[in-house]
């Protein structure tokens, strides 16, 4: 009785002080995630899991009795902070380091993409028909629902590869490509899911949103390389100031987020196309550094508020059919890519790693989510099913990307046993002897081979 009059008091007194309710949802917050993230890294696992099972805490203290005064500003600072975490992930991986896994990354990822939506389409129509027809009421909800899962966490992603070391590795790379290819169909794909609910009431008006999409991605993608770059030069030029380049950093980012969300587009969405446009040219990896702090930050933030969106209570009375989703969805995905990357000449590792890192949904998915509410295509059952399909895939998938060393580890040492490539090789005569060996055969190998030669030094290459 006394516990529930302190909440009572501290759910009044919260009620009536909105700002002082903001400040100590965000001082749970930050201390919270901090818990959270150090046991994550005291266990060996990406402080990201940590963020998200400390937002699972906070929700359920706030469902218990906090109340919900400040949520509206947490959601506010979640959506910036998505934002500027999708902006930095396009500045983190510039369009250049795509050319050498072009095939993978593009067109793998493309036919993935589409299975995917048409895959997880059918299983939301398999649900309607035969466990509870009011989740999927029409087409387009079903439509929506498969774009919620066609694309893997870019974040995710790279804070498990950067916490392994394996970020620059190749399996890495084509990892964060296909993610990052994945994420720009995302929109495109819900905007088109969108139009099946207006197609047969609004006439031509139902493609506006599509085309109004192609118009901002045409835009961005041609005249923004020749702006921005400008603009962060001109400020470059005129001060010294790192202050006033991060503000002229974070304002480009946010402003074309604006712009896009104007045309009908997602916030999040723009300012990713920013960063992918900046990420070429000369002042991108300048705007990186600049942004990192405040991009872990607002990262912290977005992942906490991912864990509170959790409907633990939809999960505990739901948890078959959360968890059938969840691995028939992250399925259409992994297996597909595994296979893919396999049949592209990819060996070793790689497709290994596709299939236990690729499992965490993309956080776009979030923002198809609150589409599918405010379009009332999504059902507050619906809403919550997702929302807990979703989380749950990003709170197992670093968990589940660590069985990838010691499944490769497994498969060589059985099934791949006697295709193993590496062997003895006896070098002709004369033997060599204090010789130097140079490790890789690239262009300062063979300067160095060169001097060695001019030396009359032995060396292996």
């Amino acid at each position: 009785g006394g516990l529930k009059d302190l909440l009572v008091k501290i759910q009044d007194t919260l009620a009536n002080n909105p700002s002082g309710a903001l400040v100590a949802a965000l001082v749970l917050i930050v201390l919270t995630g901090l818990v959270g993230g150090m046991l994550a890294d005291r266990w060996k696992q990406p402080v990201i899991l940590g963020y998200i099972l400390a937002g699972v805490f906070i929700g359920i203290v706030y469902k218990a009795g906090l109340g919900d005064v400040a949520m509206q500003s947490l959601d506010s600072l979640a959506n910036i902070g998505v934002a500027l975490l999708l902006f930095a992930m396009g500045l983190e991986f510039p369009k250049k380091e795509i050319k050498p896994i072009f095939k993978i990354a593009v067109w793998g990822a493309l036919c993935q993409v589409l299975f995917t939506w048409a895959a997880a389409t059918g299983l939301a129509y398999m649900i309607a028909k035969l466990v509870n027809a009011d989740l999927f009421p029409s087409l387009a909800s079903m439509l929506l629902f498969g774009a919620c899962f066609v694309s893997t966490s870019t974040a995710v992603v790279l804070k498990t590869l950067s916490s392994r070391g394996y970020q620059y590795s190749l399996s890495g790379k084509v990892m964060t490509g296909v993610s990052i290819v994945q994420d720009l169909t995302v929109i495109p794909f819900a905007i088109i899911a969108c139009m099946f609910q207006t197609l047969g009431k609004g006439g031509l008006k139902s493609f506006e949103p599509l085309l109004y999409g192609a118009i901002f991605m045409v835009l961005v993608m041609t005249l923004g390389p020749k702006i921005l770059p400008r603009i962060l030069q001109f400020v470059a030029k005129r001060t010294d100031s790192k202050e006033l380049f991060l503000l002229a950093v974070t304002g480009l980012a946010l402003a074309v987020g604006a712009i896009s969300e104007y045309m009908e587009l997602s916030f999040s969405f723009g300012t990713f196309l920013a960063g992918i446009v900046l990420s070429d040219s000369e002042y991108g990896k300048k705007a990186l550094s600049e942004l990192i702090p405040i991009r872990d930050f607002f990262a912290m933030l977005f992942f906490v508020s991912i864990g509170m969106m959790l409907d633990a209570s939809y999960l505990v009375q739901h948890p078959v059919l959360v968890l059938v989703l969840m691995i028939l969805t992250v399925m259409t995905r992994t297996v597909f890519l595994s296979a893919v990357t396999w049949c592209s000449g990819y060996r070793n590792v790689i497709p290994v790693a596709m299939f236990f890192g690729m499992c965490p949904t993309s956080e776009i998915a979030f923002v198809v989510i609150q589409t599918g509410r405010s379009t009332s295509l999504f059902s507050d059952d619906l809403y919550s099913l997702v929302l807990c399909v979703v989380v749950c895939s990003m709170i197992v998938g670093p968990l589940i990307d660590s069985l990838t060393t010691p499944v490769y580890a497994l498969l060589r040492r059985t099934i791949w046993k006697k295709q193993n490539a590496y062997g003895d090789i006896e070098l002709p005569p004369p033997d060599l002897n204090r010789h130097v060996i140079i490790a890789g055969g690239g262009e300062l190998s063979h300067v160095l081979a060169r001097q060695l030669t001019n030396l009359k030094k032995p060396y292996v290459i």
